[in-house]
Order: structure tokens, then C-alpha cells, then sequence
């Protein structure tokens, strides 16, 4: 009755049968008119998106137009419902053969205006500016709420998705200079002519000694100036810090050298592997390993970065690309060659304390080894062998590192060979099959692996965990799926195994396939 009463005070009528629940507003208050509608084409897959919107203010009569990328034109609003509510279609087939087939298209976000548009009371200073005569009669009906607690217009500067916007933008730019051409290029000057006198790229061994492994032969300083001569040429004016600092010099330039590598490592690893302009890479990365060989400092830096099983992953398990995994290795493998015969000695070292603390009766996890960065990393790798079966389809890249530490030398070979390499790697390849799984996936005869807790290189480790849409949140699990689903190649771990047997030496007497007498 209430419902009624009030009805009838406003002029309105209350059908038999409607709700007598009292309305806060008039009936006009509630009527709303059809806007615009976007429209998504395809399947949860893929698709494509765009738009009816009807013309704010047509002369004659309604206007609609379909906006659709950069293309506008009229559409016909009868066909609405043909064009938004899916369903079946009639289409010409093969040989003039009339077919039926599902009808991909369908309303996707539907927008609403209010017919009544006086309702809309303006504020400005404060104040309650010219406004339709029934709002101004009827403000107090239809908005009751205090006005410091009404909320605020989207384009008050203190309205929070302001903030948002402030930080999408600040995104925005952000990647479009970290990824735009022109830094890349400060970058790569900066690399190579931050010390013009003595270009460390053209100075240097710009790839690894590895004719061995992938059939190519090194690059002597002699050709460097055919490699560099797309190159601009160094200023006029050399940049020499030995000018700079004429005593005692060289240590000051070979920090300086060291900070630039780590500088252009942490850009093609965070950064220019995810860059569309591919075809730069292989110039830098050629700058990057003359820096690994001019000094091991560099190669001790780039392997205690990658001392972390989420980097790991990132470069070598889920990289962007298989090329920016093979680039990847090539980079630690530079690193290995340079460091190697630092830290080879420290490598047996390791298990002669392992040995100590067993008769000892200490545990493992306590023991302190004099295990380098090289041979922690390695022992990482070791460590995760069974966290790498979800990603199948990169197998190669992780055991190819294996297999290029296995290529360094007796010392290595014996290190992995005191590591079960060869009955974890069986077992890895025999999965379910093998009756050694219990044996093998024990790592505490590893001793303790010391793991680089926030890198300088890569996406930050717990990208993983960020809030994804359920769409999102499906392409991952398709693309976990297919990581681990592919099929298995072997060949570097079947290497691996291969060049560690051969170390071996059976019956007291070398064969001629033994690598180690």
C-alpha cells in the first residue's frame, strides 16, 4: 500500500502483480536506452573485438556506426540481434552448396544510457550549477547521501584510478625507451667505446675456444676489424682513463671494464632478449663474450647470477625463443672456459671436505666446502635434474651446460662423476621404469648449494605468482602442458653421460675412446 500511495503522489501506476516495494526514484529514473556494444568474434581461444555505438546526437533519428580497427561504418541496428546473439548461420560452401555453420559472433560488453539525463545534477566549486528544474526539484529524492561522502568524479586528480593511469603511463614509456632502438644503441656504444683507445671487443677473443664442441674455429684479434667493420668508428678524440689516471692505472681500468660488462649483461638479460630487433643480438652477444675472455672476473659475476633455479628456468627452460637459449649458453659457457682453470683444483676439493665431514659424522648441509662459483653452479644443476621433467621441450638447453662443463677437462668430469651423473641421468631418462628413483633423487651427498637470492639479470623471481585473468591463467596451463608434453630429445644428455664414462678407466688399461689416461 505504501508502494502505491507514493506511486500515486508521483503519477505513476503500479501494475497488478508488480512488487510494492517503495521505489527511492520516479519510473523515468529507471528506464535506460541502448548505447553501444562490443562484440568479440571467435572462440575462448582467439578472436577479434569491436564496437556498435549509436551517435550521441543524430539530426535524423538514430545513427549507428561499427568501428572496427580503423575502419567506420553505417550499420543497420535491425541486424543487431543477427550480429551479437550467435547461433547458427546460412553460408555458401564449396560448389554453390548451401551449409549451416555456428555463427562466431557475439555480444561481449552491452553499454546503457539513462533516457532521462536531467537526473544528472552538475557540481562545481561546491555549488549546484544550472541544472534541468525537475532535477533540482528532485535532488533531494534522488540522492540522499551526505556530500563529503559521495564519490569522486573520475577526473578528480585525488580519485584512485588516477593513480592507476599516472603508473600505466609511466609503463608505457618506460618500456618504449628501455626497448626503443635508441637506447639499445647507447647501450652498445657505451660497450664497445667507453674506453676508445683500447676497444675491448676488437682487443679481445670475441668467441669461445670451442671448435671441439660446435665445429667452428676461434676468432683471432688479427680479424677483428673485419668482424667490427660494421661498426661506426671511435671518436676523434680517444677516451683513454690511463690519460686520466697515469699511475697505477690498470687496476682502475679493468674495474671500469667490469662494471661496464655487468651494465650491458644485465641489459641483453633482462631486456634485449625480449626485444623484437633479433637481429642486433649476435654483435652484442660477440661484445659480451670478448669481455668474458678479457677478464675472469666477468665470467665468476655472470655465473653467480645464474646461481638461482628461477633464472635458470627463465633463460634456459622457458627462454624467449630457442636462439635466446642457445645465445644464453654460449654466454655461460665463455664464462666457464674463463674461470675453469682458476677453480678446477677447488672442484676436487669439494668432495675431499664432503669425505672429512661423512667420517666425521657432520651433517652435509654444515659442511663448508671450498667449492668455487663454477662448481656451485654446477651442483645447483644437479640438484634440480628432476625439476626440469615439466619442461620436455627444452630439455637440450639445460643438459647442453652439463654437457659443455662435462667438455672442460678431467677435473670437471671427475667432479660430476663424484655427483652420480651418469645413474641420476639414467634414471631421469628411464623415469617411471627405473627402480633406482629413491637411490638417485636424494641430493644431500651434494653438500650445501649456495643460491643467489636476488639477481641483477632476468624478471623478478615471483612473476609466477602474479594475478592472472581465468583467461590468462588457461594460456599458461596450454603452455605448461606443451612444455612438458613435447617430445624428449636426448642428444646432450646421451653426451653428457658419454664424456663422463669416458673418463673412466675399466680393467686397469686405457681404451681408445677414453678421454682421461
Amino acid at each position: 500500500m505504501k508502494r502505491k500511495a507514493e506511486a500515486k503522489e508521483c503519477g505513476e501506476e503500479v501494475p497488478e502483480g508488480e512488487s510494492s516495494v517503495p521505489r527511492k526514484h520516479p519510473q523515468d529514473y529507471y528506464e535506460f536506452k541502448l548505447k553501444g556494444v562490443v562484440v568479440h568474434t571467435g572462440t575462448a581461444d582467439s578472436g577479434h573485438y569491436y564496437s556498435f555505438i549509436r551517435e550521441a546526437a543524430a539530426e535524423n533519428g538514430e545513427n549507428w556506426y561499427e568501428f572496427n580497427d580503423n575502419i567506420v561504418s553505417d550499420f543497420d541496428i535491425a541486424d543487431l540481434g543477427a550480429e551479437c546473439f550467435g547461433g547458427e548461420e546460412q553460408f555458401t560452401g564449396m560448389g554453390m552448396k548451401q551449409m549451416k555453420g555456428p555463427r562466431w559472433r557475439n555480444a561481449y560488453l552491452v553499454v546503457y544510457e539513462r533516457r532521462n539525463k536531467s537526473y544528472k545534477v552538475a557540481k562545481e566549486d561546491g555549488e549546484a550549477k544550472a541544472a534541468p528544474k525537475k532535477a533540482a526539484e528532485e535532488s533531494e529524492m534522488i540522492d540522499d547521501i551526505e556530500p563529503e561522502s559521495k564519490p569522486l568524479k573520475l577526473s578528480d586528480p585525488n580519485h584512485p584510478i588516477q593513480e592507476k593511469i599516472r603508473l600505466e603511463n609511466q609503463k608505457y614509456w618506460q618500456n618504449k625507451f628501455l626497448f626503443g632502438r635508441e637506447y639499445l644503441d647507447f647501450v652498445t656504444e657505451v660497450a664497445h667505446y667507453w674506453d676508445s683507445a683500447n676497444i675491448v671487443a676488437m682487443k679481445s677473443l670475441n668467441r669461445n675456444d670451442d671448435a671441439q664442441i660446435v665445429r667452428f674455429a676461434q676468432r683471432f684479434p688479427e680479424d677483428s676489424a673485419a668482424l667490427h667493420g660494421d661498426l661506426s668508428p671511435p671518436l676523434d678524440e680517444p677516451l683513454d682513463l690511463r690519460v686520466q689516471y697515469p699511475e697505477d692505472n690498470s687496476q682502475v681500468v679493468s674495474d671500469a671494464a667490469h662494471e661496464i660488462f655487468k651494465f650491458a649483461a644485465r641489459f641483453y638479460l633482462t631486456i634485449l632478449q625480449r626485444n623484437a630487433l633479433k637481429m642486433l643480438i649476435p654483435k652484442f652477444v660477440d661484445a659480451l663474450k670478448a669481455y668474458l675472455n678479457n677478464d675472469a672476473r666477468n665470467g665468476e659475476w655472470l655465473i653467480s647470477e645464474f646461481s638461482n633455479w628461477e633464472i635458470i628456468k627463465e633463460m634456459f627452460l622457458q627462454p624467449q625463443g630457442r636462439e635466446m637459449a642457445k645465445l644464453a649458453s654460449g654466454l655461460i659457457y665463455a664464462a666457464m672456459l674463463t674461470i675453469y682453470d682458476k677453480e678446477k683444483v677447488s672442484l676436487a676439493k669439494h668432495w675431499t671436505d664432503m669425505d672429512a665431514a661423512r667420517a666425521e659424522g657432520t651433517d652435509p648441509a654444515d659442511v663448508k666446502t671450498s667449492v668455487g662459483t663454477l662448481g656451485n653452479f654446477v651442483l645447483l644443476l644437479v640438484q634440480n635434474l628432476y625439476n626440469v621433467k615439466p619442461f620436455a621441450y627444452n630439455f637440450p638447453n639445460y643438459f647442453q651446460i652439463l654437457a659443455r662443463f662435462a667438455s672442460l677437462g678431467a677435473e670437471a668430469r671427475q667432479f660430476l662423476l663424484r655427483a652420480q651423473i651418469v645413474g641420476r641421468c639414467m634414471d631421469f631418462f628411464h623415469d617411471n621404469a627405473s627402480p633406482y628413483r629413491a637411490q638417485f633423487a636424494e641430493m644431500s651427498d651434494l653438500g650445501p648449494v649456495r643460491i643467489k637470492e636476488e639477481p641483477d639479470i632476468g624478471l623478478p623471481t615471483q612473476l609466477d605468482k602474479k594475478v592472472r585473468t581465468c583467461f590468462q591463467a588457461l594460456q599458461e596451463r596450454r603452455r605448461k602442458q606443451f612444455l612438458a608434453n613435447a617430445p624428449a630429445k636426448w642428444k646432450f644428455l646421451m653426451e653428457l653421460v658419454g664424456l663422463c664414462v669416458r673418463h673412466l678407466t675399466l680393467g686397469g688399461s686405457p681404451t681408445p675412446y677414453q678421454l682421461d689416461a
